[in-house]
């Protein structure tokens, strides 16, 4: 998760000038700090990145940041933007289409072809599992 920062002045940052960091409820799970006594002009890009799991995405337990300082000393202001948040979910399965030919006489399967749930050509990666047990009563 990204986000820039431009220090636009007048006063030059002082110390510890700010940070971005993101929370798990209310512990801080990951964060990234602005360059200390930041001049008039500094422009940086903060990150944070930490595995979180699907269940707190769903679930609204994740929570972002963004500190900077506005007076210490002297004033100073601020331009955040292209903040962005991405997430990839590990070991989730892609859902796909399946389908088989099957001979009427022997029962076996001839061939199979995969496609997206929108009909496209896909070619599934790693191993394939069946999402719902089929009806035993359907065709």
């Amino acid at each position: 998760m990204p986000a820039r920062v431009t220090q636009n002045g007048p006063g030059t940052g002082q110390g510890q000038v700010g940070s971005l960091w993101l929370y798990r409820d209310t512990a801080e799970i990951a964060g990234d700090s602005v360059m200390p006594n930041t001049p008039v002009g500094h422009v940086e890009t903060l990150t944070v990145s930490t595995p979180v799991t699907a269940a707190d995405l769903a679930g609204g337990n994740l929570y972002v940041a963004l500190y900077l300082e506005t007076f210490h000393i002297t004033s100073k202001s601020w331009t955040a933007d292209q903040f962005s948040v991405t997430a990839q979910l590990d070991g989730c399965a892609v859902p796909f289409l399946r389908t088989f030919v099957v001979d009427c006489n022997t029962g076996a399967v001839l061939c199979h072809a995969d496609t997206t749930l929108d009909g496209h050509p896909y070619t599934p990666t790693g191993p394939v599992g069946q999402c719902d047990q089929p009806n035993a009563g359907s065709v």
